[in-house]
């Protein structure tokens, strides 16, 4: 009776197993299979428009006591980037809400067009080199503790602001508030009171001194920046001129080797100018303009410079166009591969990204992949943030049925669940102007 008893327990046991095992065949996902995709990986060999990028085109802005003035300018299709001069040299005391909301309109003008700007305050009247004009760094302070308020809430449309607010033009020189201390206190302000917005200064001499750093043992000093100071970096309005960029530099080849390794986080830029010993000639301004990273450039000035970069010839094309092609990130896919199976539960993709451009990728942007069907239906999926990886791999699980698809991916800024500045490959014939993404591959079963 007992071994009766047993055995029905051991075939029952064993019949359950069996339904399990079936089960777990039957759900249990299969090995997923490699798919590489068969696209066109070639590179543009022009200049191909990305957010934060390029010649600039400058623009004048007046805020003043009755709130100031901003005449939008003509844009231009193929410039993404406009450097706005903003005069507050009538505004002495408190910065009136009138011209905070003129700053604000100002900025939503570009943002709603899809353009970044650099930004940089001066008390220099219609920014025209006047000198002493500014009123006490106290006030100054209270001035960028207010105009921070504003800027923060265009992060995605702000490339850098130029620290300004001191000497000509906002050049931090040639004023009698030009001091050490004064200039700590002004890019204090700007990286207290800012939130992920680069802050831009005009010499290297400069972020030593905010650092603390010996620059006769710079050598020696490696530049470990905190979430505060990974955000300071420089701009040049004399990039190209003399031995010294008009006193950018104490020592050029020791301060540019050590802004490569050291300044990397940020964009690099300002005006070229002539220069009696040939720095700005070409291909022999090249190797500056990449361990720079130069970012941007003022398209108007020297016209002498640009004119002649237009005149010489270089790999089939022109030095302008080339220097324009490469200023900042240039994204090259040149591999992807997908990795799902029969079931269409989890998909991998692995995608391989050159940056052929002169900067490092220094912006932070959100990652959508878009599944179009051949009816032209469009599933969105969001899938983290990219931050400048040559090796980007994402894994999704929450996928549409399964179908045949064409898979694009888009990096950009998402703000009220609505894209903007979405970044394009520099890859032939990638990128879709319909969707503003590039395409990665295809599905298909």
């Amino acid at each position: 009776m007992v071994k009766r008893i047993l055995t029905i327990v051991f075939m029952a046991l064993a019949l359950a197993f069996s339904v399990v095992m079936v089960l777990l065949l039957m759900f249990w996902p299969k090995n997923l299979e490699n798919y590489w995709q068969n696209l066109n990986y070639s590179e543009s060999s022009g200049y191909v428009k990305n957010p934060d990028n390029g010649f600039y085109t400058p623009v004048f802005v007046k805020l003043d006591e009755s709130g100031g003035t901003f005449t939008p300018p003509t844009l231009n299709d193929d410039i993404s980037i406009y450097h706005l001069r903003i005069d507050i040299s009538d505004i002495k005391q408190d910065i009136p809400n009138q011209s905070l909301r003129t700053l604000s309109s100002t900025l939503e003008y570009f943002f709603e067009k899809q353009k970044n700007v650099i930004v940089r305050f001066a008390y220099d009247s219609y920014f025209e080199g006047n000198i002493d004009n500014e009123p006490s760094i106290d006030t100054i302070i209270s001035h960028i503790e207010k105009l921070s308020e504003v800027l923060n809430n265009f992060k995605p449309t702000i490339t850098a602001i130029e620290a300004g607010m001191i000497g000509p033009w906002g050049e931090m020189h040639s004023s009698e508030i030009a001091t050490t201390e004064n200039i700590n206190k002004v890019i204090d302000a700007w990286l207290e009171n800012t939130d992920d917005i680069s802050i831009l200064v005009r010499t290297p001499k400069m972020i030593y001194d905010y650092l603390g750093i010996d620059y006769n043992n710079l050598e020696n000093y490696e530049f470990v920046p905190n979430e505060k100071t990974k955000r300071l970096g420089l701009f040049n309005d004399a990039f190209l001129s003399t031995e010294s960029d008009m006193g950018t530099y104490t020592n050029r080849s020791e301060e540019v080797d050590w802004i490569s390794k050291n300044i990397v986080n940020t964009p690099y830029g300002g005006e070229v100018l002539s220069s009696s010993i040939g720095l700005n000639s070409f291909p022999n301004c090249l190797d500056e303009m990449d361990k720079l990273n130069l970012s941007y450039l003022n398209y108007e000035y020297d016209e002498n410079v640009i004119q002649n970069w237009k005149d010489t010839t270089y790999e089939n094309t022109t030095a302008f166009e080339y220097i324009r092609s490469h200023m900042g990130y240039r994204l090259v896919l040149t591999n992807s591969v997908f990795k799902y199976n029969e079931d269409f539960k989890q998909l991998e993709i692995a995608l391989t990204i050159e940056n052929k451009g002169f900067s490092s990728y220094v912006r932070e942007k959100d990652i959508t992949v878009l599944f179009v069907t051949k009816d032209k239906e469009i599933i969105q999926k969001n899938c983290g943030t990219y931050n400048g990886e040559r090796n980007l791999h994402l894994s999704i699980d929450d996928l549409p049925q399964k179908q045949d698809y064409e898979v694009y991916i888009s990096f950009s800024n998402i703000v009220d669940n609505k894209r903007y500045y979405d970044i394009r490959f520099a890859n032939t014939e990638l990128f879709n102007s319909t969707l503003y993404a590039n395409l990665i591959g295809k599905i298909t079963f």
